[in-house]
């Protein structure tokens, strides 16, 4: 019991995870492979595998299990790369940086959510409700976590605006105009 309570509080590395999320599974009875050439359900095994990344890999993190007829949180940390992450490990890397996470703290039916994201300056940003500061990154609660592909061109994916006419906000009332403003500064 005590070794399990040990391995349960030792922090893992996202690469493991990935690694066990790619890695091969035998599917069970009940999980049978319906083969078209033999035409008959088959004992088989399934493999996942990155081939490219997308322009933002988002990764989310399994934060919530079902134990004992009840969903409870994993209090697991997983420890992730902010820089030159490559989730391929292949002989052709594809780094990635983080950008944002999401973490959330307390339970299933209720908690908190914050998010933290890396400014074009450069600088961390904690986003908490309607405040926002620069400040330390706590990981440890993470569970969704944004990875930008480094030297994307993003103007690709971007809306072509050309010739099309901006909508008309001078309608706006003060007071929204007001909070739309101090919710927005980054400072």
């Amino acid at each position: 019991v005590e070794q399990s309570r040990r391995a349960q509080a030792e922090p893992i590395s996202l690469d493991s995870c990935l690694k066990a999320f790619t890695s091969e599974e035998e599917l069970g009875e009940d999980e049978l492979y319906y083969c078209s050439k033999c035409k008959t359900h088959r004992l088989a095994t399934k493999k996942l595998d990155l081939w490219r990344l997308p322009p933002i890999l988002i990764v989310h993190l399994k934060r919530f299990q079902f134990v004992n007829g009840r969903w409870i949180k994993s209090q697991k940390i997983v420890k992730f790369p902010r820089e030159n992450f490559d989730p391929k490990q292949s002989d052709n890397p594809e780094c990635c940086s983080a950008s944002s996470l999401q973490c959330h703290s307390g339970i299933l039916g209720g908690g908190h959510y914050v998010t933290y994201a890396k400014n074009p300056n450069g600088k961390w940003y904690c986003y908490n409700d309607s405040s926002l500061h620069s400040e330390e990154i706590d990981t440890d609660s993470a569970y969704i976590l944004f990875y930008e592909q480094q030297g994307v061109n993003y103007s690709q994916f971007l809306p072509k605006i050309d010739g099309k006419k901006m909508a008309d906000t001078s309608s706006m009332d003060e007071d929204f105009e007001s909070d739309y403003k101090k919710y927005c500064v980054l400072q």
